[in-house]
């Protein structure tokens, strides 16, 4: 007896995947410039009226912060070693990866992942 495979579409991936997870951390997305490719405003919890710019280096990828956790320690404890870049980093990380994928072509109207082999 052979069992038939059913190869469902999966949900395309959402494209404004990085507005959204600027929204749950309650973060505005800035435009890019030439340095930076990904930048966020998020307001400090200490300090009201000074917010921080979290950012991605186009070149290097490294995330940085304009927070003083950030400014002081980056070079001493590693790239990611403020409150902001550890609660954030995950999610926009894999916000960016699954924009990336939004854009990949669909075939036949159905969105395959790249490792995904052809079914036919």
């Amino acid at each position: 007896m052979t069992t038939a495979l059913r190869i469902l579409p999966l949900p395309l991936p959402p494209v404004n995947a990085l507005a959204l997870v600027a929204a749950r951390f309650d973060a505005t997305l800035l435009r890019a410039n030439r340095r930076y490719d990904v930048r966020l405003e998020i307001g400090s919890q200490t300090a009201p009226d000074q917010p921080y710019v979290v950012a991605r280096d186009r070149q290097s990828g490294l995330w940085s912060c304009g927070c003083k956790g950030w400014i002081y320690w980056h070079g001493r404890k590693g790239p990611i070693c403020c409150k902001h870049l550890k609660n954030m980093t995950p999610a926009l990380t894999l916000a960016l990866e699954l924009q990336e994928l939004a854009q990949l072509p669909m075939a036949g109207g159905v969105w395959q992942h790249p490792g995904d082999a052809d079914p036919s």
